[in-house]
C-alpha cells in the first residue's frame, strides 16, 4: 500500500505506456481502503464494479474480468461478468489474455457466464 500520490504516478505512467500503444483508459478505479475497513470497494466485493457499471454504462453480462489473483475472478463472478480468466505471469501476460478472450469470443456464440482459465 502507498499514498495516493504514488498511485497517481502510476495510473499516469501506466496510461501513457497504453496510450503509446495505441490503447485508451476510460476510467480508474481504487480501493483507498485497508484490508481490515471492511468496505464496499475492496475486491472481491463489488462497490467499485457497481460503480463502473453506473458511470460507464457497462452491461457485466458483456463483459469479462482479467485479473492476476483469485479475488479478481470472485469479483468478476459476483459483479455478473461473462468470463473471467486469470493471468498468471509469466506463462500468460495481460495481452496474451486479451487475445485469448477475443479468439474465444470469436469461436463459439453468445453463451452464459463462463470462467475462462
Amino acid at each position: 500500500m502507498f499514498d495516493e500520490a504514488t498511485l497517481s504516478r502510476i495510473h499516469d505512467k501506466m496510461v501513457g505506456q497504453i496510450e503509446a500503444g495505441g490503447g485508451r483508459i476510460d476510467a480508474i478505479y481504487f480501493c483507498p481502503h485497508a484490508p481490515d475497513e471492511g468496505c464496499s470497494c475492496r475486491k472481491p466485493e463489488i462497490g467499485m464494479g457497481l460503480r463502473a457499471v453506473k458511470d460507464m454504462g457497462l452491461d457485466p453480462g458483456k463483459s469479462f474480468m482479467i485479473g492476476d489473483k483469485e479475488k479478481d475472478m470472485e469479483f468478476g463472478r459476483r459483479l455478473g461478468c461473462r468470463g473471467t480468466l486469470l493471468v498468471k505471469y509469466p506463462e500468460r501476460t495481460f495481452s496474451d489474455a486479451v487475445d485469448e478472450l477475443l479468439r474465444q469470443c470469436r469461436s463459439r456464440t453468445a453463451s452464459g457466464p463462463r470462467a475462462l482459465r
